[in-house]
């Protein structure tokens, strides 16, 4: 084989590698010591959100990367320059503002200037990421019920903070449907407080644990009631449905209100506003374990409250039928027949002249 045939054949091979690396499923990249990009395929300008590799070229990756993950991901790339290999986990914001979770795998490589840059295949773990973080949730908020099924402003609040950081809102609201003749409204235990003034917000401090009370279902978050199905508005401030926000309050760019189910009832409703990229029926589908979660939960505590409250009931009817006998001097006795069990009171022993603990308990046929 002479030298023409073998650069024939290395010209061929180095077509055939560039359409391996643009056709991969996965992000590769070499990256300078610096941070400044050098090298991305097809799949990995997609996920960055680039139009090409040339409005990139030498572009600090580091920019991309959520401020939360910055210096870890600089010092990563730096180890790699200095000869090492390894993994990291990080979160990416792209150019036209999408997050996703990206999982890298980094080595050391020599460019032909002789400096050592950092090459790395790299994979969108975004979807897994999320399910592993809404499983670690809902193990979180069934035990914040447990700890605080009696404090609903303690479990609201828990589960609205953990709503909108998966969720990546910005505000929010998660309240309880309450029922007045028929007609639903919300009881709200958890509000976002954004630049609330004085007033506002010395009146939900003075009403927070028993809740904040929105009637109005010509509303945005209305609409979740008067329809039980997930309303999504992503031009909330044209919205016709929406009612304005307080001065100084961000303005409401996207919204969405998700309806909360227990046992095929509508018991709460979550909204929440400004995520970046807008809401979808996708991102709601994908959340539906911890919706349908908070659901029970919220539908438990409900349950839990009206048990509590006929307890009390019980127990205080219980109370005056023991003051009106003592008052009446009747005594009371009950035999129930079934188990053949008698019960009486202390009056009604002395009444026939015993004592209580003198009286058998059930009769003999």
């Amino acid at each position: 084989m002479n030298k023409e045939e073998l650069t024939q054949i290395v010209d061929g091979l180095s077509h055939n590698l560039d359409l391996m690396i643009n056709q991969s499923p996965s992000c590769l990249k070499i990256i300078s010591a610096n941070g400044e990009l050098i090298m991305m395929n097809k799949t990995g300008l997609d996920l960055i959100e680039a139009e090409d590799m040339e409005s990139v070229f030498g572009a600090d990756v580091y920019l991309i990367v959520e401020e939360s993950h910055r210096e870890k991901f600089k010092k990563f790339n730096e180890e790699i320059c200095n000869g090492k290999s390894g993994r990291l986990t990080f979160e990416i914001i792209g150019l036209k503002g999408t997050h996703r979770w990206m999982e890298t795998h980094a080595s050391p490589y020599m460019l032909p200037n002789g400096k050592i840059a950092h090459i790395s295949i790299t994979n969108d773990i975004t979807e897994l990421k999320i399910k592993r973080d809404i499983e670690e949730i809902i193990t979180d908020i069934r035990q914040k019920y447990i700890e605080s099924y009696d404090k609903p402003f303690l479990f609201f609040n828990e589960v609205l903070k953990n709503v909108l950081n998966c969720m990546k809102a910005e505000f929010g609201y998660l309240a309880e449907v309450v029922y007045d003749k028929e007609k639903p409204y919300l009881r709200s235990y958890a509000l976002s407080n954004i630049s609330w003034n004085t007033e506002i917000r010395k009146y939900y401090e003075e009403n927070k644990e028993k809740g904040l009370v929105f009637e109005d279902l010509d509303t945005l978050y209305g609409e979740v009631l008067k329809t039980k199905k997930v309303f999504i508005s992503n031009d909330a401030i044209n919205d016709k449905k929406a009612k304005g926000v307080p001065v100084g309050h961000p303005a409401l760019k996207s919204f969405l209100s998700v309806p909360l189910f227990h046992a095929g009832e509508l018991v709460a409703t979550f909204g929440i506003a400004n995520r970046i990229g807008g809401f979808s029926s996708d991102l709601v589908d994908f959340y539906q374990p911890l919706i349908q979660c908070i659901g029970e939960l919220v539908g438990l505590l409900q349950l839990q409250k009206k048990n509590n409250e006929s307890e009390k009931k019980l127990k205080e009817l219980n109370n005056y039928l023991d003051l009106a006998l003592e008052g009446s001097n009747l005594g009371v006795w009950e035999w129930k027949i079934p188990e053949n069990t008698v019960r009486y009171d202390k009056r009604w022993a002395e009444m026939i002249g015993f004592k209580v603990e003198e009286i058998q308990h059930t009769f003999e046929f």
